[in-house]
């Protein structure tokens, strides 16, 4: 998902993302394989291993060292379920 920055650094018209996919699909002592989206603002995570499936959602633009998983908050629901499907989304179209 790699993005030339050579038109943003002599400020050609560009287009550019908003979102990435991320993955860590691989076991590794005691870092959880996972997968989600940043976003500006927001990132989500979702551990593959973990049944029921484990989330973690973090607003970071107000809570930028992720103190505050903000998963299983019902105010942010509709939030959750838009990053879910914009994962979706980019996980059929990359992976």
């Amino acid at each position: 998902q790699g993005k030339n920055v050579r038109n943003i650094m002599y400020k050609k018209n560009t287009s550019w993302r908003n979102d990435f996919l991320f993955e860590h699909p691989f076991k590794y002592e005691t870092l959880p394989r996972s997968e989600g989206i940043v976003t500006e603002a927001w990132k989500y995570v979702r551990f593959i291993d973990r049944q029921p499936g484990y989330e973690w959602m973090f607003h970071t633009g107000a809570d930028p060292l992720e103190k505050q998983n903000l998963a299983e908050d019902e105010k942010y629901a509709d939030q959750k379920a838009l990053l879910k499907k914009r994962f979706e989304e980019l996980a059929r179209q990359y992976k």
